[in-house]
């Protein structure tokens, strides 16, 4: 609706996940470098903790895209629904591998083997698992048998991790117990500060198509901010509505009074809001 009305090629907020929006803010430009440089490293496994809506998907996906890129280096293997039993985690593997269970007499020694060749051709081999904090803990034992083998170089298997942080304590300690040994580095993903915020929500409309300036006032981001607690999602979401709503009433700028309503009718937007000096001025005069 809104994107004819502004002259959009393409939808700015979509909560969807998509490399074209990827923003090198907070630490994501940091990460993708360690996701890269752990890949490449002998002992590789590294976990990136985030949660729900930092852009822990995003960042994934970008990582998959380098890594289709440079398919002469990498055996890539992804998983983005890890839920699985062992036995189900293993053939996962096995179908991305491009293996024919019936062939194999075992199917953990059939994916070694699988690997040791990749290995062999000088190929790294990269498991990216998205969502990990679903996987139950005896597969998360038999990630650990695989991560044990190891080459002249390294290990025969880098691991890169995408997890929400566990909120249970014993599920969080049994966890670690399981994978102390492996894990090499482990980062999380924040929030965007307050002044990316405005940074993000520009640089996507003009990625978008844009062509023009100053789409939201500053009073308008500066309550996306609060509301949001910096949740890129959330962000999206929250402009998304307010560009549906100014273009319902046939208004070519997003302002606080189009956000104050959007946040209103928003369940996961903080509703408390800290007024600057300007606003406060307005208020007691009227305006």
């Amino acid at each position: 609706m809104y994107q004819d009305f502004h002259g959009l090629s393409s939808p700015p907020f979509s909560t969807t996940p998509d490399t074209r929006f990827f923003l090198e803010l907070n630490n994501a430009r940091v990460l993708f470098k360690e996701l890269l440089a752990t890949l490449n490293g002998p002992d590789g496994f590294m976990l990136v903790r985030g949660k729900p809506g930092m852009g822990k998907t995003i960042l994934c996906r970008k990582l998959l895209n380098a890594l289709y890129c440079h398919r002469s280096c990498y055996r890539v293997i992804h998983l983005a629904h890890p839920r699985l039993t062992e036995r189900n985690f293993l053939s996962a593997i096995a179908l991305e591998l491009v293996l024919d269970e019936t062939t194999l007499d075992t199917l953990e020694d059939g994916v070694v083997a699988e690997l040791q060749r990749s290995a062999d051709k000088g190929l790294i081999n990269a498991l990216i698992i998205d969502e990990a904090q679903t996987m139950p803990d005896e597969t998360l034992v038999g990630l650990r048998r695989l991560a044990d083998h190891r080459t002249p170089s390294g290990n025969l298997l880098r691991v890169v991790l995408f997890a929400q942080p566990t909120q249970q304590k014993h599920l969080r300690e049994s966890r670690s117990r399981i994978l102390a040994d492996c894990i090499t580095m482990e980062r999380s993903l924040g929030p965007l500060r307050d002044a990316d915020t405005s940074t993000s929500i520009n640089l996507r409309l003009t990625r978008a198509g844009y062509q023009g300036t100053g789409l939201f006032t500053l009073r308008a981001i500066q309550l996306i901010a609060g509301a949001s607690r910096g949740i890129p999602r959330l962000i999206n979401l929250l402009a998304h509505k307010s560009l549906l709503q100014a273009t319902q009433e046939g208004a070519r700028k997003e302002n606080k009074d189009h956000m104050r309503l959007v946040i209103a009718r928003t369940e996961a937007a903080e509703k408390y809001e800290r007024h600057p000096a300007k606003d406060w001025i307005e208020r007691i005069s009227g305006r």
